[in-house]
């Protein structure tokens, strides 16, 4: 006797009565004719019975360690919950719902496995195939069984294992597992965690006049330019755009229609254009310095219709809430601020100097660093280095941020926006061209040249 594929002469296995004469099958082909003709009656029952032990040995372990690995990131996601509780108890109740789910369908299948003598009605199932195999190959898919992977949808595991057999109808965890990293990679502590963080992308929001809001994605490796259409609901004008770690963007404010205002803020992603958080606060627009420091959004002054004003306060990303902050000394527009230890340097269009606002104490003092009094400038931070644009110089501020010296030349057309370090770089904004200093070379490459006309000191990055 011998295998039903003409060509084969592989040692029968297994004579399956899906059909009056028989089908004989080596062990190879087996799972093969499983496959291919799973319209047919196969006897399931008899095959398990014949199925190598040693085989579901494997299996079932594999299924117990990934239990096992599944009930102790239960018991991880419990403990943290009552400090997460607060924000982001929507995730964590998904979550545990899926996990739920996702113990119930591993303990179905282990009881399955456990009892395959006495199965009567067993469809063919990832599981069933996969018992048909050779133990080499089962131990190696085993070794995919990850609960990290699972949940990190690695797509190699969706297209032929746990998830595309058993979490179809557990959808929140593929749309909830992004914003389940983003809201544990926010709740890092930034004061000592930042620098470990390397962006892949500089993000701002650009407006047109009949077609609403998109998002401008510059590569940080290649240079490659992308837009991508975003919609708030409503056209948004010269909104704040601050990119945060974990590759998101916080957005908010702007003009509607003059003299409206929005009073919303989101965190969006940018990859996919998706609004991740919304809050509301006071009206602002890109004027507005914002910074994030100790996983909380510090915004300073800004204007309204041309109105320059001194309101501060802060965005707790843990909590979703916002809270308002000691008045600036003055009104004024803030161009990019910067950390210092648990200070931020704040400086802007109407301050003729450096402030120094505590975080600890919820005051401002003035550093010894001076500039003219309305006149374009802002800060640029790369790690522990600080520069200053202002008044058509690049200075670079001391050790302890009180004092500065001139280290180049460089005249600002329009106030500065947002700005982002990347390795030895910062990249930074006007609303509308996007410049990137090399901090070692101390050299300026025009990235996007919308209207900038001077060209001091410009040179091409090798």
């Amino acid at each position: 006797m011998s295998c039903y594929k003409l060509d084969c002469k592989g040692e029968v296995f297994y004579k399956c009565s899906c059909s009056e004469e028989g089908f004989l099958i080596c062990i190879n082909h087996l799972s093969l004719h499983m496959h291919d003709d799973a319209t047919k009656n196969h006897n399931i029952v008899k095959l398990y019975t014949q199925i190598n032990n040693s085989k579901k040995k494997i299996v079932l372990e594999g299924l117990i360690s990934i239990l096992d690995q599944s009930k102790a990131l239960e018991k991880n996601v419990i403990s943290r919950s009552s400090y997460l509780i607060s924000s982001i108890n929507r995730i964590v109740s998904i979550f545990l719902k899926t996990m739920d789910n996702f113990q119930y369908n591993l303990q179905s299948e282990t009881r399955k496995l456990l009892k395959s003598s006495k199965i009567s009605n067993l469809d063919i199932s990832y599981f069933s195939k996969l018992l048909q195999d050779t133990e080499a190959n089962i131990e190696n898919e085993i070794s995919l069984w990850n609960i990290e992977t699972i949940l990190n949808l690695n797509p190699n595991l969706i297209s032929k294992s746990l998830l595309n057999d058993y979490l179809q109808d557990d959808i929140p965890l593929i749309k909830e597992s992004k914003l389940i990293n983003t809201a544990f990679n926010l709740l890092v502590d930034f004061t000592t965690g930042f620098e470990n963080y390397v962006p892949s992308s500089f993000d701002y929001i650009i407006s047109y006049k009949n077609q609403g809001n998109s998002i401008k994605n510059i590569n940080l490796q290649t240079q490659e330019i992308i837009i991508k259409r975003m919609s708030f609901g409503s056209k948004i004008r010269f909104p704040i755009s601050y990119n945060l770690p974990g590759g998101l963007l916080f957005v908010g404010g702007g003009e509607l229609i003059y003299p409206e205002y929005s009073k919303k803020y989101y965190i969006i992603d940018p990859e996919t254009c998706e609004i991740l958080d919304q809050s509301s606060d006071i009206e602002r627009d890109y004027d507005t310095g914002c910074i994030l420091y100790n996983s909380e959004i510090y915004a300073f002054g800004g204007s309204i219709r041309k109105k320059p004003f001194d309101i501060s306060s802060k965005y707790n990303i843990r909590i979703k809430k916002w809270k308002a902050l000691q008045n600036m000394p003055s009104p004024s527009a803030i161009s990019c601020p910067a950390v210092f230890n648990k200070n931020i340097l704040i400086t802007g269009y109407e301050i003729n100097c450096i402030l120094s606002y505590s975080t600890v104490y919820n005051t401002y003092e003035k550093t010894n660093c001076l500039f003219e009094y309305k006149s374009l400038k802002c800060l640029l931070q790369n790690k522990e280095r600080i520069f200053a644009l202002a008044q058509h110089n690049v200075y670079e501020l001391s050790p302890d941020s009180n004092n500065m010296q001139i280290v180049n030349k460089f005249t600002c057309k329009n106030s500065i926006k947002k700005s982002l370090a990347y390795k030895n770089f910062i990249y930074f904004f006007d609303n509308v061209n996007v410049f990137r200093m090399d901090v070692n070379a101390m050299t300026f490459q025009l990235i996007i040249n919308q209207d900038y006309t001077t060209s001091i000191n410009f040179k091409e990055d090798d």
